[in-house]
């Protein structure tokens, strides 16, 4: 018998449940490592993989996506978010990040439909520039070669140099 108690308990619970429900297969980078990642959890966050496993594609039928020329440690970074909501590991804080591998976790972040990646990543870049007091110069290339002109992190970049 499931409780529905006057504050929708129950159909919260069905719901966090739904995000924790079969594994799927990442294979990332040119050595397909394999991680197994919750299916509901990384469709609920990313309109890419929601899109390719909740479809007649390929990557649905076998459960199992691709990402060949993916950076393992930028997935890596990505699922410690997706589990945790944080970038960083227990015991350590943002000062340690590098802000040219926040960059690029944003821009793959951009590539894999994960706004709310994007947003942590670009929060990140913003209080470690305020904490090191430097102008991030070394990833504005990068920023401008991957992200559309529109783009929040790059106009933040060109704010932080003028």
């Amino acid at each position: 018998m499931t409780y529905n108690g006057p504050d929708g308990s129950a159909e919260v619970l069905r719901s966090i449940k739904s995000l924790y429900d079969e594994t799927v297969h990442v294979k990332v980078g040119a050595n397909k490592i394999d991680y197994g990642v919750h299916k509901g959890l990384l469709c609920h966050y990313s309109s890419y993989f929601a899109a390719a496993l909740n479809s007649n594609f390929k990557e649905a039928k076998e459960i199992t996506v691709e990402l060949v020329e993916d950076s393992p440690k930028l997935f890596e970074q990505s699922n410690l978010w997706l589990y945790t909501q944080c970038l960083c590991e227990k015991g350590e804080d943002e000062t340690t990040l590098d802000l040219y591998e926040m960059a690029k976790l944003y821009v793959w972040a951009d590539k894999q439909g994960i706004p709310k990646l994007q947003d942590t990543a670009i929060n990140a870049i913003i209080r470690k520039s305020k904490f090191e007091n430097l102008i991030p110069t070394s990833y504005i290339r990068f920023a401008y070669d991957n992200l559309p002109a529109s783009d929040p992190l790059r106009r933040l970049l060109m704010d932080l140099c003028v």
